[in-house]
């Protein structure tokens, strides 16, 4: 942000993803990890994120809504691409259902439709699956930058049956 004296109005923080050697070619790769130490604090620190061996993968966000992870491209400098998933939502409740159960609407729709299960003045036990329809799949959005290629398999594993794929590409017109 610096070298591009770039000014934003709003707050940020960096997170950095520590690459690999395999992502560019020996003689492009640098280790900038000595300078973490001459870098100034700021009022709010990123985190370092290494690649998780068993997933070959960075987690860079899990919570109740959405995954979104970085994996690694080769390229003349390292690069990573990235899949933002959200997580299943639950489906709609079966409004004439609930009806014909007696249920009245109101916040016990709201505890169904947050997979809790309702016991009536009655006694019967309602539980969410007998009202809810099928849960509604997340969207999957895979965006790569430009690159010569993913490193491993990764990429196309993470981003199999993606909803919406962004790959951005430089070519010269003999590559067409």
């Amino acid at each position: 942000m610096e070298l591009s004296h770039s000014q934003l109005a709003f707050p940020y923080v960096v997170h950095e993803l520590v690459p690999t050697r395999d992502q560019c070619p020996a003689e492009e790769f640098k280790d900038f990890s000595l300078l973490r130490d001459e870098v100034p604090p700021r009022e709010a620190q990123g985190r370092i994120l290494h690649l998780d061996p068993g997933e070959n993968s960075y987690l860079l966000e899990d919570n109740e809504q959405l995954v979104v992870k970085a994996f690694r491209l080769f390229h003349r400098v390292p690069s990573f691409g990235f899949v933002v998933e959200e997580k299943p939502r639950p489906g709609k409740l079966n409004v004439e259902k609930l009806k014909d159960l007696g249920v009245q609407p109101g916040p016990a729709y709201g505890k169904l439709k947050n997979g809790i299960s309702l016991v009536l003045e009655d006694g019967r036990t309602i539980s969410p699956s007998d009202v809810l329809e099928e849960p509604v799949p997340g969207r999957k959005i895979c965006i790569l930058g430009d690159c010569s290629g993913p490193v491993g398999d990764e990429a196309t594993e993470l981003c199999r049956e993606a909803d919406l794929l962004i790959h951005e590409a430089t070519l010269d017109d003999t590559q067409e």
